[in-house]
């Protein structure tokens, strides 16, 4: 409605234009001067990837081979508006291409044909369809920027989990994305040119991202390299509900060297409701533990939600060796994989003895036991 809505202004605004008494801008080889507005719309051939913030090229060549670049857009809400004023003009009468240009995630959408008809716009009458392998690779493009997602102090690794191995988190973590380039290449230094996205394609919750979301930024040259992308959901409005979500975060690189190029992280995160449990067993490596070869054990447990936890290492006669205390969101108490490292020494500052010792694993709030493991140590 909003593009009917602007095609029917610009319609106005270009007859308005020919009755009034001023001299037209001269024309450039018979083109179309000084600019021209092409519509259109698009559409993801898979629910979980989303069209919008992806590269829409206006461009002359032979199927996915990019000769001459007329122009190019970015998708809004599965819209998009070209308003081709580069280099190459394009000419009325003559028949171009658009395209979405293939991403960093190997998704793109073919070529449509649109003919212009000098009008000064033109709306592209069959929709472009987002599929993997599809697309053309913009020439003299940049690259795209490289994202490090953090959920918590966690870093998100897709390769290691899946639906039998969720990526646990709280209903409210601190989302941190590093966003880089390579050299000689710049990000973006606009907010507007990120997003943060729960849910796309169901409920479509973008987070407000303000500057303030931008911390620890590397510049050179004036230009920006790299920063943090920092967002807690502690607003109750924000906070995850139980069950899976799937978190994108997408990165434009500020498009000094060539065509902008804009990159999509996408990461399922898994919300467990409930009082606070282990998921697994509690592990210890390397097993059996030798403090003089090794130096250091860890200790490694998964829990469903942040909790205060304590951690109690016995000997076969029940005396305590070692005791820690972990708070809710650090290391030892985050929702996910917790990871504690010991180097063999007591509470009382002596190294511990050979033997199989026992330990558990407290919710501190409700003195509730968690679990146990078994550490021996061979020296």
């Amino acid at each position: 409605m909003k593009r009917a809505l602007f095609v029917i202004g610009l319609a106005l605004i270009f007859a308005a234009a020919s009755c009034a008494e001023v001299a037209a801008p001269p024309p450039r080889s018979g083109a179309f001067f000084p600019f021209y507005w092409i519509f259109g719309e698009a559409t993801s051939s898979v629910p979980s990837i989303s069209v919008d913030d992806r590269l829409v090229v206006v461009y002359e060549g032979k199927d996915d081979v990019i000769t001459a670049v007329y122009g190019y857009a970015f998708i809004k809400n599965g819209e998009f508006v070209s308003n081709p004023f580069m280099t190459n003009i394009l000419v009325p009468g003559n028949s171009y291409k658009v395209a979405i240009a293939q991403g960093a995630d190997g998704y793109g959408a073919d070529p449509v044909d649109i003919n212009i008809s000098g009008l000064g716009y033109d709306v592209l009458d069959t929709k472009l369809v987002l599929a993997y392998g599809a697309g053309p690779i913009a020439p003299g493009g940049e690259p795209a920027p490289l994202i490090k997602l953090w959920f918590g102090n966690r870093l998100y690794q897709p390769q290691v989990y899946n639906e039998k191995n969720p990526f646990v988190v709280a209903p409210d973590p601190l989302i941190k994305a590093i966003i880089s380039i390579e050299e000689p290449y710049a990000i973006a230094s606009d907010i507007g040119s990120y997003s943060i996205v729960i849910d796309p394609g169901t409920q479509d919750k973008a987070l407000d991202l303000t500057t303030a979301n931008m911390t620890a930024k590397s510049m050179a040259a004036g230009d920006l390299k790299s920063f943090t992308l920092e967002y807690a959901l502690d607003d109750e409005t924000e906070k995850l509900s139980e069950g899976s979500h799937l978190v994108r975060v997408t990165a434009q690189s500020a498009g000094t060297q060539g065509l902008p190029a804009m990159t999509t992280y996408l990461a399922t995160v898994e919300v467990m409701g409930g009082p606070v449990r282990l998921i697994g067993a509690p592990i210890t490596y390397p097993s059996p533990y030798s403090i003089s070869k090794d130096k250091i054990v860890t200790i490694q447990y998964g829990l469903s939600s942040d909790a205060n936890i304590e951690i109690y290492l016995v000997g076969v006669s029940g005396q305590r060796i070692k005791h820690w205390v972990l708070n809710a969101g650090q290391e030892g108490g985050s929702a996910g994989i917790n990871k504690i490292t010991w180097d063999g020494k007591t509470d009382q500052g002596y190294l511990a003895g050979n033997a199989i010792y026992v330990g558990t694993i407290v919710a501190r709030e409700e003195g509730r036991l968690l679990g146990k493991f078994k550490l021996t140590i061979v020296d």
